[in-house]
């Protein structure tokens, strides 16, 4: 019989976003393995506990009382587990409790280095980190960016979106049917650039808008509600855009099922999950060429990408005319889910690198 490796991963917070649902499905993967005895430590809860604690346990997750744990907890953590998984930059103060130890850190870091350097100032210089370190970023274009900026070799551990099983449900509002839909599902944020989509959206020609619809849904970021404020107000101009606050995950899909292309206009963004999802769902997606899932796109092959406001309307007018023509566009976009972001192929790479 195999020895169990006890696996300890720190995220956080548990809420219903990127990196939590990230690790989320990471964690289902690794469950299924017969060498892997796992835990999770978070000094945030949110929705997402229960499912959680359904993947490895409730007696296996720990919620912190704050960041200062004491020097027999820290002891705990540094001589108890086999493994180490930090989630996010923003795990930064633990890092520094694994300097110069035995065990192996495996660091997954989902944010861009600009953003890093403005929202993280403890973050450390990954070239000081001590050898029992490993980065990886969530997809490779999140890669060459933390090469550029830190000068440092860093791999990539893309994030897993399993197939889900579509349930039939009634949406609390109407999408129609003889429209382009185009989805938008991100948190209201300006790094997240629906201002941008907005911009776009203005100058499309009459016509163009009366056979389109887009819908934004996110939740709202506490200091970005003068933002989102000001795209409801700005909404109220357009008669082809729907606002709506955070959805659940099971109406966001049933929304995706019913698009016909799903939208990142992100100012940066390393590898926005709501893509990956639109290319599990064969749809079109369209993308701004600053965000990391852009790498693995090639424009009007097997997706669209833009770099500018001009660009972002024509590959709207294309869209709004020849959706019904580009399905072959979202067959090619639904191969770099299976050969990069799928359960099977993010399996796959976990046991390459040692997880």
């Amino acid at each position: 019989m195999k020895t169990k490796k006890k696996l300890l991963c720190i995220t956080p917070n548990l809420t219903l976003s990127g990196a939590p649902i990230a690790l989320l499905e990471l964690l289902k993967i690794l469950a299924k393995r017969d060498d892997r005895e796992i835990y999770l430590l978070t000094y945030g809860n949110g929705a997402l506990e229960y499912s959680f604690e359904a993947v490895i346990g409730r007696d296996h997750v720990e919620i912190l009382d704050g960041l200062n744990p004491t020097k027999a907890f820290r002891y705990k953590l540094q001589h108890d587990y086999d493994i180490i998984l930090l989630n996010t930059a923003a795990t930064c103060t633990f890092s520094f409790f694994f300097q110069n130890t035995d065990v192996p850190v495996y660091w997954w870091i989902h944010e861009a280095p600009s953003l890093i350097e403005d929202s993280f100032k403890e973050f450390p210089n990954p070239h000081l980190l001590s050898d029992n370190f490993r980065l990886f970023t969530s997809s490779s274009g999140s890669s060459d960016l933390f090469r550029e900026h830190y000068s440092y070799d860093i791999s990539d551990l893309p994030v897993s979106i399993p197939e889900p099983d579509i349930t039939a449900i009634t949406l609390p509002f109407n999408i129609p049917d003889d429209r382009i839909i185009f989805l938008i599902p991100a948190a209201y944020s300006y790094i997240k650039g629906q201002d941008i989509l907005f911009k776009a959206i203005r100058q499309l020609p009459e016509e163009y808008r009366q056979r389109s619809f887009f819908i934004f849904c996110g939740y709202s970021l506490e200091k970005q509600l003068d933002y989102k404020n000001s795209l409801f107000n700005a909404s109220s101009s357009f008669e082809n855009v729907l606002m709506l606050e955070a959805l659940s995950q099971e109406e966001v899909y049933a929304i995706m099922s019913k698009s016909h292309c799903i939208v990142a206009p992100s100012r940066i963004d390393t590898i926005p999950l709501t893509i990956v999802e639109g290319m599990m769902f064969n749809k079109l997606v369209l993308v701004s060429s600053n965000t990391g899932i852009s790498h693995y796109i090639r424009d009007c092959v097997n997706g669209f990408v833009f770099n500018d406001i001009d660009e972002l309307l024509k590959r709207l007018l294309l869209i709004i005319n020849e959706a019904s023509s580009l399905t072959g566009i979202a067959t090619k976009g639904h191969l770099i889910y299976e050969e990069h972001f799928s359960p099977s192929a993010v399996s796959k790479r976990c046991r390459e690198i040692g997880l």
